[in-house]
């Protein structure tokens, strides 16, 4: 036997224009302060109501431009990082028929034989770009501060809640970053004093 489904029940309007409009000059006629309080009590609630629908809005844009904007500088970040640490990888494998980053090394160490290859860097010694900085300062905090002026000089404009949510991307992916390389320096530190040296 096949079942029948039965979908809610509408809600039907309770709103009639017409006999609002008759109702409502019948007791502007009757009680015209009374008429005047009413009116001004829904005007009110209307306004509230839109302020609060705004505000609703504007907090779903601004949450969506931070989360898109941190994936967005975190993932631009971890792929330097790994970009920096394959560079580092290279360095200590020097190869005259490998890579830029290998001809590099094999070159430096050619000319200082005594050279230890884990105090040295190929960013330092190998004269290589860190493709973590920008003119010595870190890319993140590149990202930091342009997005923070464009925070700033689009504070009283419409488009102030995507520049205010862009800077407060940057700026959690630059403090995210701190904390992880904080972390990591923490656990290398203590796995050194525990013997094992692997830093």
């Amino acid at each position: 036997m096949a079942q029948t489904q039965t979908s809610p029940a509408v809600k039907a309007s309770t709103y009639n224009p017409k006999a609002f409009q008759r109702d409502f000059v019948a007791l502007a006629v009757q009680n015209p302060k009374k008429a005047a309080n009413m009116a001004g009590d829904w005007r009110m609630r209307l306004e509230n109501a839109l302020i609060e629908a705004e505000t609703a809005t504007e907090m779903a844009l601004q949450l969506a431009t931070i989360g898109g904007s941190n994936l967005a500088f975190s993932t631009l970040s971890g792929w330097l990082s790994a970009k920096k640490e394959h560079i580092e990888a290279q360095w200590k494998n020097p190869d005259p028929n490998g890579d830029a980053t290998q001809k590099k090394a094999a070159d430096y160490y050619g000319a200082n034989p005594t050279a230890d290859a884990s105090k040295t860097s190929p960013f330092k010694e190998g004269k290589i770009k860190d493709p973590t900085k920008m003119v010595g300062i870190p890319v993140s905090l590149w990202l930091v501060g342009g997005t923070g002026l464009l925070a700033w000089f689009g504070r009283n404009t419409d488009q102030g809640v995507m520049a205010r949510g862009l800077a407060t991307g940057a700026l959690t992916n630059m403090t995210g970053e701190l904390g992880q390389n904080a972390g990591r320096k923490m656990f290398q530190k203590k796995d050194k004093k525990n013997g094992n040296g692997n830093s």
